[in-house]
């Protein structure tokens, strides 16, 4: 309930001289006797504080109830009270009238800037004239709760600047209110929070009301995220947290996106949504980035040249005193979130990630300590687990919520990431060549000269190609020389390719099933050489030959499961995940797991 108390001390119960409030001003009783803070401030009535000295319990209170104080409840919406079983000073609880006033008591609200920072009101305990306006004949405490409501999901902060003589409070607490010739609006006190603005038969009433019927493009107002609460803004950190700000924030600028491009529209004030739409968001920098260029449209949408359509995930936020590039109002980008189901698999994707991780350094590990180990297979299989070391360290990051605030950072680990699962696939082609260069044909004896050329070839074909791959898609990014369909656009949405674009099959996917294909082909080849070696095995072995046949059987057994796990075969399963359209999370979840766990399985093999 809103403003003022004049409380006249006739009627059947006489209100007492003094109330005991249980706990200080703006802090609130919790049901195990604690004092936290919660906002409210009480008025009109005389005031002692603490809990009485006796033997207690919590109660709830209603009107009339004999108590030895009184308090919010910090978990409920109503009034408790401590009652001892002998207390010399007890009293009679008085009617509480609840008021949810936007600004601090000393403070009236500015209906242009839409901030708490507006005139001081001179005199600020009581604030006789904003409680005369709604609560005049009222007796009992007024119990005033600064700040704007908390909106429930789909809802949205209004403002109606309404003059005083059309609004009016109900015994029920309710607010109603009328403005220009509209039916009556009607509120729970807790849906609204109200002062006075800049112009005092003004009030303002800051109202939650359902976005699909106030919004556009159902209804006329723009409605737009704020990343922090009302009040709040990113003032004076680089990690951007919320924290209290008293500079208000500039109406952001809107634009009606025509088929002849934007054109501004006419600043109103917006509706607002608060402390979202997510957690994770990079800033967009238009004036370094060309591809962070965007509009807000007059629907409340974002509108890029990198994002064919309007699109809702983002924020708006002032910011200041964090670097000299940023102050004023900034777009932040949300990045992009994942449903329940797919977040899911992504988290099994990560946790396998991580036990990958864990295996992969201790086969690299073995495999550096023990020389017998540190032949020129050996040495190809290491630099395989570094290369994929490094993508699952840098992907199981980003599953794991780390997300850049800086957009380079998240262009920077997109390409890292590209250029380590490539190099992966690459040593998976050298050492799939290698089994078969080996074992796949009659060779002469190698000398330990031509195994460190052939190293050295290798590691030019793997890391190099890797990396000119990658390097022609930053060049994509960076330069107008390729169409826009074949650009990278890393890090628009998330830290990976943009999925509007065919950069993702032309650098990333094309190369590696290719890549896929050459191993099955190497592997086809080399089994077929085992098949024939053991059945020559079987034929020359005249003495002995239950002995010869294990010892054939039990090798080709060895090398189809070293084959079979490095040769890309979970990376066939991959791209079957990603090629399912129906997006059927049970090929997600078994694909990827099995994919995720590679470095166990190679340290169990190797």
């Amino acid at each position: 309930a809103l403003l003022v108390l004049m409380w006249a001390g006739t009627g059947h119960t006489s209100l007492p001289d003094i109330i005991n409030k249980c706990c200080p001003q703006r802090y609130s009783l919790t049901d195990d006797f604690q004092c936290l803070e919660r906002g409210h401030e009480w008025y009109y009535m005389n005031f002692s504080y603490g809990f009485p000295n006796c033997d207690f319990l919590l109660v709830s209170v209603n009107e009339s109830d004999v108590v030895s104080c009184i308090d919010n409840s910090f978990e409920r919406d109503s009034i408790v009270g401590l009652k001892c079983k002998a207390d010399p000073f007890r009293f009679q609880a008085p009617e509480v009238h609840y008021v949810r006033k936007c600004c601090t008591i000393d403070r009236s609200y500015d209906a242009v800037q839409q901030s708490c920072f507006g005139e001081r009101i001179a005199e600020s305990r009581p604030p006789k004239e904003f409680f005369n306006v709604l609560m005049s004949g009222y007796k009992g405490i007024v119990d005033i709760r600064v700040g704007a409501p908390d909106c429930a999901k789909g809802y949205v902060l209004v403002d109606h600047l309404v003059h005083f003589n059309n609004v009016r409070r109900e015994e029920s607490e309710s607010i109603v209110f009328q403005q220009y010739g509209d039916n009556p609006k009607i509120f729970n006190p807790d849906e609204v929070c109200m002062d006075f603005t800049e112009r005092h038969e003004i009030l303002v009433i800051r109202a939650c009301q359902p976005a699909e019927i106030v919004c556009r493009p159902h209804g006329t107002l723009t409605c737009i995220w704020k990343c922090c609460a009302d009040g709040k803004a990113f003032v004076s950190n680089e990690s951007l947290d919320c924290v209290p700000s008293d500079r208000p924030m500039e109406t952001p600028k809107y634009f009606n996106m025509t088929s002849k491009g934007p054109i501004e529209y006419e600043a109103t004030n917006p509706g607002f949504f608060y402390k979202g739409p997510c957690s994770d968001k990079f800033v967009l920098r238009p004036e370094e980035q060309s591809a962070d260029v965007h509009h807000i449209g007059i629907d409340g949408l974002l509108y890029m040249s990198t994002v064919p359509v309007g699109v809702s995930d983002f924020c708006v936020e002032d910011v200041y005193n964090v670097e000299e590039s940023l102050d004023g109002v900034k777009v932040f980008k949300c990045f992009v979130d994942y449903d329940a189901d797919s977040r899911a698999v992504m988290e099994v994707y990560g946790y396998g990630m991580t036990v990958s991780v864990m295996f992969l350094f201790l086969t690299f590990i073995v495999y550096s300590c023990l020389p017998s180990l540190r032949n020129l297979h050996g040495k190809t299989l290491m630099c395989y687990i570094v290369s994929l070391l490094c993508a699952y360290i840098s992907h199981a990051l980003l599953i794991y919520n780390w997300s850049p605030t800086e957009i380079w950072m998240c262009k920077a680990i997109g390409f890292f990431d590209n250029f380590a699962f490539l190099a992966a696939f690459f040593w998976l082609n050298v050492i799939s060549f290698d089994i078969w260069w080996n074992f796949g044909a009659i060779r002469p004896r190698k000398s330990q000269g031509n195994d460190k050329k052939r190293l050295v070839a290798y590691n030019l074909f793997a890391w190099g190609t890797a990396a000119c791959l990658t390097m022609i898609a930053i060049i994509s990014q960076v330069t107008e020389w390729f169409p826009e369909s074949m650009r990278a656009d890393m890090g628009i949405n998330y830290c990976w390719y943009e999925k509007s674009t065919y950069a993702f099959y032309i650098f990333f996917l094309m190369p590696t099933s290719t890549s896929q294909a050459c191993n099955l082909v190497f592997f086809a080849l080399t089994a077929h050489h085992c098949a024939k070696v053991r059945n020559e095995l079987q034929r020359m072995a005249h003495t002995n030959a239950d002995e010869s046949r294990f010892k054939a059987d039990k090798k080709k057994f060895i090398m189809n499961m070293k084959l079979f796990l490095v040769m890309g075969v979970s990376w066939v399963l991959e791209n079957i995940s990603y090629w399912d359209l129906n997006n059927d999370y049970n090929i997600f979840f078994w694909t990827d797991l099995v994919n995720s766990l590679q470095g166990l399985f190679i340290f169990a093999i190797f």
